[in-house]
């Protein structure tokens, strides 16, 4: 997973510390579950309004077609 990849990297760079592939999971285990459902809840926001976008454009398209 590129996710244990980049907790195992940043942990050694940043910190010069050295953690294993179980270590990095647990990391990202906590913050998935400390931060997860607002991820999600940011994520659903951001799909709602691009398809209320996407349908609001495709309504003035049917609008255009009807006025030819």
């Amino acid at each position: 997973m590129d996710a244990l990849k980049a907790i195992t990297a940043f942990f050694q760079d940043e910190r010069d510390e050295e953690i294993g592939i179980i270590a990095a999971g647990e990391i990202l285990d906590f913050f998935l579950q400390t931060i997860g459902d607002d991820v999600y809840k940011k994520a659903v926001g951001d799909v709602k309004k691009l398809l209320k976008e996407r349908m609001d454009d495709l309504d003035i398209e049917l609008d255009l077609l009807t006025e030819k």
